[in-house]
């Protein structure tokens, strides 16, 4: 009788394990997607917010030439 407790509590156990890695990889397909989706949307602002760095530094070194000239 105990035999086929443990047997039933195994069957029971392997149907839990299956659907929790089963649930897992559905999470790590999702976790994937979203993180593909924010590296494209963000990839695109860090590209502009460094050309926005560029500009700022180029600019930031004409303000004193400008201001000297005018003096």
């Amino acid at each position: 009788m105990s035999a086929k407790k443990v047997d039933a509590l195994e069957g029971k156990m392997e149907q839990i394990k299956s659907g929790m890695e089963e649930k897992f990889s559905t999470f790590e397909e999702r976790f994937s997607v979203m993180e593909n989706r924010m590296e494209s949307r963000f990839g695109g602002l860090e590209e502009m917010m460094m050309k926005l760095v560029v500009i700022q530094s180029k600019t930031s070194m004409a303000i004193p030439i400008l201001t000297l000239t005018k003096i």
